[in-house]
């Protein structure tokens, strides 16, 4: 944990932290549970509609004006943000917090912000400019932004909570794997699927695939249905709480086939 004294001074502003829904929101769930005393915290952004997450936006940015503007124990403004989209809107709360003086630490958890650069180099240059540190989640991604040019890079490590290992398993001579993340094709999902199509025949009474997640959702359901994959692939929804625990012990493999990765917090929970 750390001090009352620090933790009353930052600001912490990304994604819901009370329900974990995702990567960002998982870390922010643990940050608030497991580091920092006193969260203050302010939520832009929850899954939902484009006009949703525009109110929610626009809320946030007021919450945020009116946390710094009376709230003179805020010194440092945390925001933690993806690429694209999630990094076009936090490039507001980055200028807001620096005209209001704020110390501004940038922490950014996408596994494909360079590609995002390539496209936006001024843009985030200058977005940068305006932050006192900018986090990486591993060395290699360190490096890259100072390569780009960035003098106050850092590297924090993503944390998760203690892992709970259940000593009781029952073998039913069946290798379960487990699949934890956005169903989407940046993820891998969908070639994983391919490759049980291939070899149906030969997994099946062998081999399940536990898959939790959100996004696309139909997507998958409609792949595991038109190929009568029912017996080797289960959906389990979005998991988390004591369902993530079972099924981390209950599972033989844990598999995430993903293209880009900045430091996943299921890998880290599957050790």
């Amino acid at each position: 944990m750390l001090s009352n004294k620090i933790s009353n001074a930052v600001l912490t502003i990304g994604n819901r932290s009370d329900i974990p829904d995702g990567g960002i929101s998982q870390v922010l769930y643990s940050y608030r549970h497991h580091v920092f005393p006193i969260f203050k915290n302010v939520v832009n952004f929850k899954k939902g509609n484009i006009l949703y997450k525009a109110l929610l936006t626009a809320c946030a940015l007021i919450q945020t004006f009116f946390y710094l503007l009376f709230d003179k124990d805020v010194k440092i403004v945390h925001i933690h943000t993806a690429s694209d989209n999630g990094f076009r809107r936090n490039i507001l709360f980055v200028k807001l917090a620096s005209m209001m003086g704020k110390k501004v630490v940038l922490h950014i958890h996408s596994g494909r912000f360079n590609e995002y650069y390539e496209r936006n180099m001024k843009q985030v240059e200058k977005v940068f400019s305006k932050c006192s540190a900018v986090i990486a989640l591993t060395q290699n991604i360190k490096e890259f932004y100072e390569k780009m040019g960035c003098k106050n890079a850092y590297v924090i490590n993503n944390i998760i909570e203690y892992p709970m290992v259940k000593e009781e398993r029952v073998d039913d001579k069946v290798v379960h794997f487990l699949f934890l993340g956005v169903i989407t094709r940046t993820k891998g999902i969908y070639d994983l699927l391919d490759v049980i199509i291939d070899h149906k025949k030969d997994l099946n009474g062998k081999f399940i695939l536990h898959v939790g997640g959100n996004k696309e959702v139909d997507q998958l359901q409609k792949i595991i249905s038109e190929n009568k994959l029912e017996g080797l692939v289960k959906f389990e929804g979005w998991v988390s709480g004591d369902k993530k625990i079972d099924l981390f012990n209950s599972c033989d493999v844990f598999i995430l086939p993903s293209y880009t990765e900045g430091l996943p917090i299921s890998i880290l929970e599957s050790q």
